[in-house]
């Protein structure tokens, strides 16, 4: 422990060693510095918690197509979703049809196969369904993926058209 210096205002430098109270009370301080820093970190840590609920639901909200619109800073509901209107083709029937129906030839994604059936059949669908159903025939090898990691799909027929 190191001696505690401190000028006399006479032009000298007195040497005390400090005394077991002195350095309880030093200790104490720092304790208490150290609590109010460990609060605050707590609370920052909890508000960044909350900002990080706040940001994944948002982005969930922005990545789903619009089933919610915010109107005046009020939620509104669009209309709940039924499920599959009945009489209406299947969606892997109706994404074949979406990527017939594309006249360039260079496969879709499924956010056109989306707009399409929504367009045509279903105007509720949601687009996780559409794109895990192409993702699933993909694997299935109902739809063929010319690049791995682009979100455009064929039919397996143009597979051999564009090599």
């Amino acid at each position: 422990m190191c001696a505690m210096r401190y000028d006399t205002g006479e032009g000298r430098i007195m040497v005390q060693q400090p005394d077991i109270n002195t350095i309880r009370r030093e200790k104490e301080k720092l304790l208490a510095t150290a609590a109010r820093y460990d609060a605050l970190a707590a609370k920052a840590r909890a508000e960044a918690a909350d900002y990080e609920a706040a940001e994944r639901v948002w982005l969930k909200l922005v990545s789903e197509p619009p089933d919610i619109a915010m109107i005046e800073g009020k939620i509104t509901s669009e209309g709940t979703d039924q499920g599959k209107p009945l009489g209406i083709p299947t969606l892997p029937e109706m994404i074949i049809e979406a990527m017939r129906a594309d006249n360039g030839g260079g496969g879709i994604q499924p956010s056109a196969a989306l707009s399409f059936i929504r367009q045509k059949y279903w105007p509720t669908v949601k687009g996780a369904d559409v794109s895990s159903t192409m993702w699933r025939m993909a694997q299935e090898g109902r739809l063929f993926k010319p690049m791995k990691n682009a979100p455009v799909y064929r039919l397996p027929q143009d597979k051999e058209n564009a090599a």
